[in-house]
């Protein structure tokens, strides 16, 4: 399976089926059983990447620096003497990836179909997160919660535009041997990722006992002499929001994905809303009840809180 991500230009309805009843106390249990109790350290395999199309941003704070410092829409203040920019970033194509662990094999099919469907754990790497929703005032919706920014920036000494190498595309794409000969990342080859393999710390846990937490964080590239485990080709995914749109790449997306792409700014021109509403597109039926929530907007799947920022937001 191959995928070309498409880069954006930048400045430089689902069919239904019969609903059906989800144990999703039994779906948690089975997913944490599977897991096992503790964190573990392995090698997964990226398995999908998803065009989140053009999306908004949350406004951001850095130290004050003379580079930021210029940037447009940059405000000084001053928090515990220290000399601030609240920074309002422009809108940033974004993207998702999934990443399968073939040594943790679960069963989803018995709850959502009630047939058997064993597969590798597929966790999102992005995680997830509650937001208001955009169409149904007073109702929340899955999304994913830290799009992957792709945006590239231009060396102040050669010139050369590329994703810079404090975004975390660019880390994971050293984690995964595929940088240029120059150890450059460019938009262009982000379809590069599909199928490699890294090194992941993941969690999965029932917190407070009846939410599941899916924590995933890239940590490094696979180290000399460790096996990497093989995935059926037929499990990974690229779906893009413009051009040739691979339908079964659709259908494995998770709802927060294609929440998220429905929020884009660029969502009700592309050729992913057409598909969705063409009435050709089957999807598997939605379910009776969602997942439940925690409170105060808990994510489903959640990056780690200590994770920390990128020093610039790409």
């Amino acid at each position: 399976m191959s995928f070309t991500y498409t880069p954006y230009k930048q400045q430089r309805s689902e069919a239904s089926g019969p609903r059906r009843e989800i144990d999703f106390d039994a779906l948690n249990e089975h997913m944490v059983t599977q897991f096992g109790p503790k964190e573990r350290r392995m090698v997964g395999i990226i398995s999908g990447i998803y065009d989140l199309g053009i999306q908004e941003r949350d406004p951001y704070e850095v130290e004050w620096n003379e580079k930021d410092s210029t940037r447009a829409g940059a405000t000084e203040y001053i928090e515990d003497g220290k000399r601030m920019l609240r920074i309002t970033a422009r809108p940033t194509p974004g993207v998702a990836l999934t990443v399968d662990f073939p040594q943790i094999i679960v069963d989803k099919g018995q709850f959502y179909e009630g047939e058997s469907d064993p597969k590798p754990l597929r966790l999102l790497l992005n995680g997830e997160f509650t937001k208001e929703s955009t169409t149904e005032p007073g109702k929340k919706e899955l999304c994913v919660n830290r799009p992957l920014w792709v945006q590239e920036s231009k060396d102040d000494v050669t010139g050369k535009w590329a994703i810079a190498k404090t975004n975390k595309l660019h880390k994971l794409a050293s984690y995964c041997d595929v940088l240029d000969s120059e150890g450059r990342f460019h938009s262009r080859d982000i379809g590069k990722l599909l199928g490699k393999a890294a090194q992941f710390k993941v969690h999965v846990f029932i917190r407070e006992g009846k939410w599941l937490n899916e924590r995933i964080e890239a940590e490094g590239g696979v180290m000399e002499g460790v096996p990497i485990p093989e995935i059926d080709p037929s499990l990974l995914h690229g779906m893009a929001m413009f051009g040739n749109i691979d339908p079964e790449a659709v259908r494995t997306a998770r709802r927060s994905i294609l929440n998220s792409c429905k929020r884009a700014l660029n969502y009700d021109e592309s050729d992913l809303k057409k598909l969705l509403e063409s009435g050709e597109f089957t999807k598997p039926a939605p379910v009776a009840e969602q997942p439940k929530v925690a409170p105060e907007s808990k994510v489903e799947t959640t990056q780690p809180e200590e994770w920390p920022e990128d020093d610039v937001p790409f």
